[in-house]
């Protein structure tokens, strides 16, 4: 190998030869540790591939290549964009949020990732950051109605009264409100073709074909809708959910 490598290689993390990106290998790790003996010590068959030095160096640097390539898979593991699995994000979403934003069972890695994604840096304690927290997750705009706001409700000789489109208040229910929003949009995560109906593709022992539950695999728990309502609403507030179909 004919790459040139810092001589302060204690410190700076090694790189792959010939610039190409990429995990730092054992013939990398050898030929890093070969450069750094004492040259006059060994001829140029024993330190090129195949040769005495090579391969004593090689079997040392196996174990160092091995180490490298996993603390460069958990330094992906540990960042949100590249985390590759529900167990992954999990540890990130715990240290964000503690255990206010578990993984659904069986939630595609992706569907997890978004929703840690739209819970950082959210807004929280008004009314506008429910709105777009839901926004966000649902991808439509809720319906948010406060029984003490007369710009909900209407009032005397204003836009809304008797005869006209509107809602009823109540002063009696202060500090509450009622939402009306939809489910997140999702998409199905099957391993294999979904069958669409009786006599159709394929059936019964038709591989690789199955029948599944697309409703269980498409439609994610309310509980999502919920735990993003908690999170953003105003402390000591009561907010009624209607997720509508």
């Amino acid at each position: 190998m004919t790459a040139t490598y810092s001589q302060n290689f204690a410190f700076e993390p090694p790189q792959p030869s010939g610039g190409a990106s990429g995990p730092f290998d054992t013939d990398d790790f050898a030929a890093r540790i070969i450069q750094l003996l004492p040259q006059a010590w060994f001829n140029d068959a024993a330190k090129a591939p195949g040769g005495n030095l090579w391969a004593l160096v090689s079997g040392l640097s196996a174990s160092d290549a091995e180490q490298y390539s996993r603390i460069a898979a958990l330094r992906r593991s540990l960042r949100l964009a590249s985390a590759r699995s529900l167990e992954d994000l999990e540890v990130i979403s715990r240290d964000f949020f503690g255990e206010a934003l578990p993984p659904q069972t069986g939630e595609p890695v992706e569907s997890y990732r978004r929703r840690i994604r739209l819970r950082l840096f959210l807004p929280g304690g008004t009314r506008e950051a429910l709105c777009m927290a839901l926004r966000r997750l649902t991808g439509q705009d809720p319906v948010i109605i406060e029984p003490w706001n007369p710009g909900d409700c209407g009032a005397w000789d204003g836009p809304i009264g008797w005869d006209a489109a509107g809602v009823w208040g109540d002063l009696d229910l202060p500090w509450q409100g009622f939402v009306r929003t939809g489910r997140p949009a999702t998409t199905l995560a099957l391993d294999a073709p979904l069958v669409g109906a009786w006599d159709a593709l394929a059936g019964w022992d038709g591989p690789p074909l199955h029948f599944a539950d697309a409703l269980q695999a498409q439609l994610p728990d309310d509980s999502v809708v919920y735990d993003t309502v908690n999170a953003v609403r105003p402390e000591g507030t009561t907010v009624w959910v209607h997720i509508a179909s």
